[in-house]
């Protein structure tokens, strides 16, 4: 079953520090491309998340936010740096008195103070919620990737209906080729004829060189391998193992043997089908650049 690349999983864990949210994104991209924002204590193990990351997900351009909200009081608590704001006001009365101010020294000044307060922020271990993080990640991970599987289950059934109409306009190339086969050679068996009337030609030769001719023009092989590489695949879409840019490869030898067809053939009904059948190729390709 095939993935897509495109998910969105989002966990949280409750903490002695507070709510451990993770929110995780991903979508398509050539190479696994990681933009991972942490909480700063939390900094020291990006490396470690990084390959837990690339382990589960394979591939695509992936986001992961990493916060810790709603943490207990004695975390978010505001204290006042009473120490600092006595130097401040005795600071401000030396100045009085110096310059020989007679107003008095109100709140307000005081609040000019930039650091007035002392945020309380007592060390939070890592390790702890490092453990914590891992486990609340696997079920971020879990959903996102239940999410693909369902994104590509869609993708699936709308490629296999493009497979099938690619397959039908394969057959009707074929049936068409067949029945102007004959005509072929005897199109170029009379213009060589013409051509060599006032010679002193080998009718043999003459055959030879249009059986050569017909050769040339024969789409038999090409079609064989577009219907083969059809097949491969649909093996590729029940594939367990990640088959994405084997498909996009496998599209691009699809479109090769169908403008070799196009190119070859002489006949406007099989260069109609041709255009249709480079058409669903495209549209299965721009499908494919989103699976994993």
């Amino acid at each position: 079953m095939i993935q897509s690349m495109t998910g969105f999983g989002k966990s949280e864990k409750q903490t002695e520090y507070g709510t451990l949210i993770v929110d995780l994104r991903s979508v398509n991209n050539r190479y696994c491309d990681l933009a991972i924002k942490l909480p700063e204590f939390l900094e020291t193990h990006s490396e470690e998340i990084k390959r837990l990351l690339t382990e589960k997900l394979v591939r695509g351009r992936i986001t992961l936010s990493v916060s810790l909200n709603g943490a207990s009081e004695e975390i978010t608590r505001l204290k006042l740096n009473l120490p600092a704001i006595r130097r401040f006001y005795d600071s401000l009365t030396e100045l009085s008195v110096e310059l020989g101010i007679d107003e008095k020294i109100k709140i307000e000044h005081l609040l000019m103070m930039t650091d007035l307060f002392d945020i309380h922020s007592p060390n939070i271990e890592a390790e702890s919620v490092i453990a914590q993080l891992k486990e609340t990640l696997e079920s971020a991970i879990a959903e996102l990737n239940e999410m693909r599987l369902r994104e590509g289950n869609f993708l699936q059934k709308e490629m296999e209906l493009h497979l099938v109409t690619i397959g039908e306009k394969v057959s009707e190339i074929e049936n068409l080729f067949v029945s102007c086969k004959n005509g072929y050679f005897e199109k170029m068996k009379k213009n060589l004829n013409e051509l060599c009337a006032d010679l002193n030609f080998d009718t043999d030769r003459v055959l030879q060189e249009a059986a050569l001719a017909a050769k040339r023009i024969d789409i038999t092989e090409e079609c064989e391998r577009l219907r083969s590489h059809l097949n491969q695949f649909k093996k590729y879409m029940e594939d367990d193992e990640p088959s994405g840019k084997k498909m996009t490869f496998l599209l691009q030898e699809m479109n090769r043997e169908a403008s070799t067809i196009g190119s070859k053939s002489e006949e406007s009904r099989i260069a109609h089908l041709v255009v249709i059948v480079k058409d669903e190729i495209e549209k299965i390709r721009e499908q494919a650049q989103n699976i994993l």
